[in-house]
């Protein structure tokens, strides 16, 4: 019989965690003792994010957290209606690394006005092994078109035959985010 604990009790075990430095993950996600240089260490990030934007981020019944936790395989607990703006996010820390850039692009997004969405755009290039560049583009592209769409950013795939480099544009969060999304 699983015990359970009412969210204030999560979220002040939560706080000690983060408090003594302490890492633990969900049940489901612990595996054998890892040290925390490894990557795929399972480490648990926090973002703070402006009360307004939780909305926003969450999306319409979860699609939008959902969306953003299936794609950087991730574990993310959102903050419910009377708690801080603090989303958690559990997995391996470059999946974390992903997952907090795409919270702070939507989070960006949700307080951000048109004519400042072009001021500061910047353009990066991503090189992954040739034999990764179906995985990242997924069938008829449908895995980058998802990181572009969560991401806000324009990714421009390689040619066939030709160098494996990606090109993103956008803001400086979006890039970013896309960049963690196609390393992961």
């Amino acid at each position: 019989m699983a015990s359970t604990a009412s969210p204030n009790v999560w979220a002040t075990r939560a706080a000690e965690r983060k408090r003594d430095g302490t890492v633990s993950a969900p049940s489901g996600l612990v595996g054998t003792a890892v040290a925390p240089e490894d990557p795929a260490a399972v480490t648990e990030d926090m973002v703070d994010v402006v009360q307004a934007s939780v909305g926003f981020i969450v999306g319409p019944k979860g699609s939008t957290i959902n969306l953003i936790s299936q794609l950087t395989q991730t574990h993310i607990g959102s903050p419910r209606r009377d708690e801080a703006p603090v989303f958690s996010i559990f997995g391996p820390r470059a999946c974390t690394r992903a997952a907090v850039a795409l919270i702070r692009v939507k989070a960006q997004e949700s307080g951000e006005t048109s004519t400042s969405r072009r001021a500061a755009e910047r353009t990066e290039t991503c090189s992954v092994p040739e034999t990764l560049v179906g995985f990242v583009m997924g069938k008829d592209r449908s895995t980058v078109q998802n990181i572009a769409f969560q991401s806000r950013a324009t990714i421009q795939c390689p040619v066939r035959g030709g160098p494996p480099d990606f090109s993103i544009t956008g803001s400086p969060l979006a890039v970013e985010a896309a960049l963690g999304c196609i390393q992961a």
